[in-house]
């Protein structure tokens, strides 16, 4: 089953960064050859994991919404966990009176 999550950070310059799962809150080390589409920090992303060397990736990644959390990221790189609960629960809504 796809994950889905937000990107943490990203190296544009080196071409990898880390993704935020949402529900485990456990981080995935992304490479930019794990996608098609261009990875950029805050996107609301979906992807698989495999874990390569002993450690957890990002695979077969897919941008669902770009910039979707770019306002939860402080300057010294961290999430904002409130402000990335308040997008989600608004997201929500909006989903449900699409339904």
């Amino acid at each position: 089953m796809k994950k889905k999550g937000i990107v943490k950070y990203f190296n544009y310059a080196k071409g990898f960064g880390f993704i935020w799962e949402i529900v485990t809150k456990k981080q995935y080390f992304v490479h930019f050859s794990s996608s098609n589409d261009e990875i950029g920090e805050g996107d609301f992303v979906e992807f698989n994991t495999k874990e390569i060397e002993k450690k957890s990736h990002a695979i077969e990644v897919k941008v669902l919404r770009k910039n979707e959390f770019s306002h939860c990221i402080s300057s010294n790189g961290e999430l904002d966990i409130k402000r990335i609960n308040e997008r989600l629960n608004e997201r929500w809504k909006i989903m449900k009176n699409e339904l």
